[in-house]
């Protein structure tokens, strides 16, 4: 199922004429001032603006902008449907690595507080770090290597550097997609570019 394509809106006010809004994501229909609108950048008299119109009054837009939604919303579990289908394990691997870093500091936290405090001499440590966190982690990781090669993926998404960013994206599109596990590890190892090794 492919995204919903945008929709154009032909509208006509008493106060600002006729206009186009193209809605093309679904975050431009919403509520303001207790009424449903669709809100988007249009051409008014010449001038861009901004326009939020409401559906109240227009039956044929209001069913257009549901039939739209109703779209919007196929396309989107469809996409979560495949993306569970394709990287089997993701919610519950991402959420024993976030307890996991969520244990880690925690105890960094806590020694950092002992070592600031004059008071505690270190005869009052913190309580250790519970290691069954990381290792759940690792358990699922090996359990889940799509699921750990997507995660890894997205964390090279926070790179400044782009050829790091780049691989990152092209290797978390392909396991999403379903493509092969060790072409998108790949990517992963060999994200430099060939002229980084040229000396």
């Amino acid at each position: 199922m492919n995204k919903p394509e945008p929709i154009t809106l032909h509208v006509s006010t008493s106060t600002h004429g006729e206009f186009d809004i193209v809605l093309s994501d679904k975050s431009q229909v919403g509520v303001v001032q207790g009424q449903s609108c669709v809100s988007g950048g249009a051409l008014v008299k010449g001038k861009s603006a901004r326009m939020n119109v409401a559906l109240a009054s227009r039956p044929e837009m209001a069913a257009q902008v549901a039939q739209w939604l109703a779209d919007w919303q196929a396309w989107e579990e469809a996409k979560a449907a495949a993306f569970a289908a394709n990287v089997p394990g993701y919610a519950e691997l991402q959420a024993a690595l976030d307890a996991a870093q969520n244990e880690q500091h925690r105890y960094h936290s806590a020694f950092d507080r002992m070592m600031d405090d004059e008071n505690n001499d270190g005869a009052n440590p913190p309580k250790a770090e519970n290691k069954s966190f990381a290792k759940r982690a690792r358990e699922l990781a090996a359990q889940y290597p799509r699921a750990a090669t997507y995660i890894k993926a997205q964390g090279y998404l926070l790179s400044d550097n782009t050829h790091k960013y780049a691989a990152g994206r092209k290797a978390s599109e392909l396991v999403a997609a379903g493509g092969d596990l060790a072409e998108a590890e790949s990517i992963l190892e060999n994200w430099l570019p060939a002229s980084a090794w040229n000396n």
